[in-house]
């Protein structure tokens, strides 16, 4: 259908010239050639009449600075989602936000830079496995195109999410993805995965942002070993619009922490995703944790066990409830100490006599103190964050062990913005 040798290429591509599954085709011309197929089984977003389909960005080089700038106005790459989930062994959702935005990154330590010698060579091999992922699903007894397009494309329904893919397949007449993972030995964090024969889950979430840019039905991984314990594991990965929505919420999340430049905070990537994170659990065994690839324990199915988290659940529900009615108390205090106000005129601190004695209302504008970076001192000394540490950062440990460093990392104190602080005082009783 496509040809590489149809295509003028950079020498650097020379080496995919007649190789299995690296003919040259674009999506367009892949789609208009499975109209049918592609339209039978295309996402129809709510309100549309059609399929939508991705955003030619451009078609560019690797590496080149046109592809490097095409990129960078990504807020969101697939192959960089999964460390917004806490999945990645290499990266955290706050690496891939100064990434981003270079120019306000204030962190001392900082990730090192991927090895170009490293990254080449996983392009080079990328298409040696192309060849083997079309053999493997040929000896499954499926009919197999694999194909090359050097384009970058962008969600047309969730801007500034986009990527270049690795393959597109036509699987049994069906256009689909194909993914690429020729995998090295220092994939530590994942490697029990790899050598039980199983795709670590960052790629299964890297691949769903790739089926939603594309609007494809089906993706195959491919993982070819780099320390020999396996040869190659292929995994099949089917849209799930429940999923795929989980995750274009927290990408959306995400993206506006980017046009805001604001960091995301240390717990953004275990919020949410609830869908993703029981998919996961279910598929894999594993839950998103913060980074690491921990691996949950299953505990025996039992009436004591459903009991126990049955009654974890109704704790949560109702410590969320009396949460939200204290909001309600709150707000009825700070409504009555309005009355008051009024009937005082306006004054700043009023006193009425009470049974038990005498009532003082004061307003007064607070101004907290000061506080510390936790993020940054975390990035840039983390032995001294892990020794201001007990079950969670201390501020005032960190100030007694190191106070030469804490003007560094301040954040100054700042009055309330449109409100005022309220206290009732009741004899000797102070209700804040």
């Amino acid at each position: 259908m496509g040809n590489m040798k149809n295509k003028k290429i950079s020498p650097a591509l020379d080496y995919l010239v007649d190789m299995p599954g690296n003919d040259y085709l674009t999506y367009e011309e892949l789609i208009a050639a499975h109209e049918t197929t592609w339209r039978a089984n295309a996402r129809i977003m709510p309100g549309d009449t059609e399929p939508y389909k991705p955003t030619l960005v451009g078609r560019f080089e690797d590496g080149t600075p046109e592809w490097l700038a095409a990129r960078e106005r990504m807020c969101v790459s697939p192959s960089s989602a999964g460390a917004l989930f806490g999945l990645s062994e290499y990266s955290t959702a706050q690496d891939v936000f100064y990434e981003k935005n270079p120019s306000i990154d204030q962190r001392v330590n900082k990730p090192a830079p991927p090895d170009p010698a490293r990254m080449k060579a996983g392009h080079r091999g990328e298409a040696y496995v192309a060849a083997m992922l079309v053999e493997e699903l040929e000896k499954a007894g499926h009919t197999v195109g694999c194909y090359y397009d050097d384009a970058l494309y962008e969600s047309s329904v969730v801007p500034k999410i986009g990527g270049n893919i690795d393959r597109i397949l036509v699987v049994d007449g069906v256009p689909c993805v194909g993914e690429i993972k020729t995998v090295g030995s220092n994939s530590s964090a994942w490697k029990d995965y790899w050598q039980a024969g199983i795709v670590p889950p960052q790629y299964e979430v890297q691949v769903r942002l790739y089926l939603h840019i594309l609007n494809l039905p089906f993706a195959y991984i491919i993982g070819n070993s780099g320390w020999g314990n396996f040869s190659t594991v292929v995994l099949r990965v089917d849209r799930d619009y429940a999923v795929e929505d989980e995750i274009l919420r927290k990408c959306s999340d995400f993206i506006g922490y980017c046009e805001m430049g604001t960091c995301p905070p240390a717990t953004f990537s275990l919020t949410g995703s609830k869908a993703l994170q029981t998919y996961l659990s279910n598929r894999y065994g594993v839950l998103p944790s913060g980074g690491t690839a921990a691996k949950s324990t299953p505990i025996p199915e039992s009436p004591e066990a459903t009991e126990i988290f049955e009654s974890i659940l109704a704790y949560k529900e109702k410590r969320a409830a009396l949460e939200k009615e204290l909001q309600t108390l709150d707000q009825e205090m700070d409504n009555d100490i309005a009355r008051l106000m009024e009937l005082s005129g306006g004054a700043a601190t009023l006193s009425y006599p009470v049974e038990s004695g005498t009532a003082y209302v004061q307003i007064k504008q607070h101004t907290s103190r000061a506080s510390l970076d936790e993020e940054r001192i975390k990035a840039d000394h983390p032995d001294f964050y892990e020794a201001s540490c007990e079950k969670k950062f201390s501020g005032t440990r960190f100030k007694s062990l190191y106070g030469g460093f804490v003007s560094a990392y301040e954040v100054p104190g700042r009055p309330t913005v449109g409100q005022d602080k309220k206290s009732l005082y009741l004899g000797k009783i102070w209700v804040n």
